[in-house]
Order: structure tokens, then C-alpha cells, then sequence
């Protein structure tokens, strides 16, 4: 971890399912950046789910990682995608100036 949450100004947040291959270089760049910016920041892992040693991975790097609740994340999708288009009889005007 390159700083402690209290100090945290940025958290760069890394998405993976099975990414034992790549993972290493992704934590390592990410890492690598906040460093040479001098941001007080750090790299999270949040999986899928993996079977093939990624979170392990990331760990010996320094990375936080989380696991996602694969159930409560399909809720959270869901409702999030209703709340962006509208309900069906109304077309979603977020953001659209003039929208109808």
C-alpha cells in the first residue's frame, strides 16, 4: 500500500476476473504512477471472483484488494440502470438540456 486511507487523495481502482497474467504489471504501473506524481494514493483490486491467484497477486504487490458480492452487485446494476433511463413510458432527459 503506498499510503493509509486517512491520507488518501487518490484510490486507483482495478477491476479483475482471473487476471493472475496481468495483474502483477497493472498494480505495479499503477503503483509506479502515484509515486512518480507525488499523490498520496493507492491501488485497489476488486474481484470478480477469481480461481487463478489474482487477488493473492496483488496482495504480495501492495494492492488492497475486495472481493464484490457478485449478488448485491446485480441489484446495485439493475436499479442503477433504471435510475439512468428513465421508466419506460418516460424518455430519460438526465443531463439534456431542452430534452422532452
Amino acid at each position: 500500500m503506498i499510503e493509509t486511507v486517512a491520507t488518501c487523495e487518490l484510490s486507483v481502482v482495478i477491476p479483475s476476473l482471473n487476471e493472475a497474467d496481468t495483474i502483477g504489471t497493472c498494480v505495479a504501473k499503477s503503483q509506479r504512477s502515484v509515486q512518480e506524481h507525488r499523490i498520496a494514493g493507492e491501488v485497489i483490486v476488486s474481484d470478480n471472483g477469481s480461481t487463478d491467484g489474482s487477488i493473492e497477486i496483488a496482495k504480495k504487490m501492495g494492492a488492497r484488494a475486495t472481493m464484490i458480492d457478485l449478488e448485491r452487485a446485480t441489484q446495485s446494476i439493475a436499479w442503477g440502470k433504471l435510475t439512468l433511463v428513465g421508466r419506460p413510458h418516460q424518455p430519460a432527459t438526465h443531463g439534456m438540456k431542452g430534452a422532452k
